[in-house]
């Protein structure tokens, strides 16, 4: 389950890539909350200015389904990827997989 979306600009400047990563986060939540599932892999999908698609990954310890969580794995993985390469970047996307429907199993804690 994910989202591409093209830069204004082609760019490697970190605050004008997160605010377009942070809308396909929000659009990436809602449908995995929407579909009931949470995820344990966030991907980072960059497209750069010689039309070369580069990925970046992260395997979370968890499933989850919350956008912080998902924002700051983005967040590390650009930061990352604009350090090892110098090719501006014109399309951003954001992938989650490895995909777990979430449980509504009671815990013990609910019952206090």
């Amino acid at each position: 389950m994910g989202r591409i979306a093209t830069l204004p600009e082609n760019s490697s400047d970190h605050d004008l890539i997160m605010p377009v990563l942070d809308n396909l986060a929000d659009d990436v939540i809602k449908k995995t909350i929407k579909r009931g599932v949470s995820f344990r892999q966030v991907t980072l999908i960059v497209i750069t200015s010689d039309f070369k698609t580069q990925t970046r990954n992260h395997t979370l310890q968890r499933a989850v389904a919350e956008k912080e969580i998902l924002r700051s794995n983005l967040d590390k993985l650009l930061t990352t990827f604009l350090e090892e390469n110098k090719l501006a970047i014109r399309r951003i996307g954001v992938r989650v997989a490895g995909l777990q429907e979430v449980s509504s199993q009671t815990t013990l804690a609910s019952y206090f």
